[in-house]
């Protein structure tokens, strides 16, 4: 009897500290993430550094949603997240010149820069008055006319990797118009802290348990 315990204990022993070992182990230095919906284009990432701080991201494709950075640990068998306050997100913005014009027509000139003052090359913009014609704007510029009437305008300014800008014009003023845009990038997310419980870490992906009892896999992509 005294034998089949002492069998009993070390079998416990055994197990207690191999699964302790799982959980004592650290997340591997890299990025990993979660792909999910239609051909996987959305996406949850972390990257995490050997000194103990991380960088996430989530989005779709290539449109990012939010972005965020801060320290990491993995205890007790959860891997604790907690995001630290960034430099808020910069916004583009215009800047407006009108005055009043007689005839059948009006000019709206519109220059194009990004946040470090400089023309970008090339860019689309578009009048809400006739979505149908996109105007292209090379090297920054652009010069077009629109018939004069009491009505207003908004125009759009596109450029891929930049959040776009719109602004409104009254379609009797000539305008001359300097858009500044900055590049599209997540929205800082902060001040919070995520404890995610651990089911298995791996060189080349962890897995966590998700609030509704789903077991969700980080694969490592870098």
């Amino acid at each position: 009897m005294k034998k089949k315990r002492s069998l009993n204990f070390t079998s416990f022993v055994i197990v207690f500290f191999t699964s302790l070992g799982v959980f004592s182990q650290e997340i591997k230095e890299g990025t990993y993430c979660v792909e999910s919906g239609n051909l996987n284009l959305n996406y949850n990432c972390y990257t995490f550094y050997k000194n103990g701080t991380f960088d996430y991201k989530s989005g779709m494709g290539d449109e990012e949603y939010t972005i965020g950075k801060g320290t990491y640990q993995v205890k007790d068998s959860e891997l604790i997240v907690e995001f630290k306050k960034i430099a808020p997100k910069r916004l583009g913005y215009s800047k407006i010149q009108f005055w009043r014009q007689k005839g059948d027509s009006v000019s709206v000139e519109v220059q194009v820069r990004n946040m470090d003052n400089s023309f970008v090359k090339e860019s689309t913009l578009m009048n809400s008055m006739d979505s149908s014609k996109v105007i292209s704007i090379k090297e920054g510029k652009a010069i077009f006319k629109i018939k004069n009437s009491t009505k207003e305008s908004t125009i759009k300014i596109g450029l891929k990797g930049y959040d776009g800008q719109e602004f409104n014009i009254k379609n009797y003023y000539n305008y001359k118009v300097e858009v500044f845009l900055n590049k599209k990038s997540g929205v800082p997310f902060f001040d919070r802290k995520i404890n995610y419980p651990l089911v298995e870490v791996k060189d080349s992906y962890y897995i966590t348990m998700s609030s509704n009892g789903y077991k969700v896999l980080w694969e490592k992509t870098l």
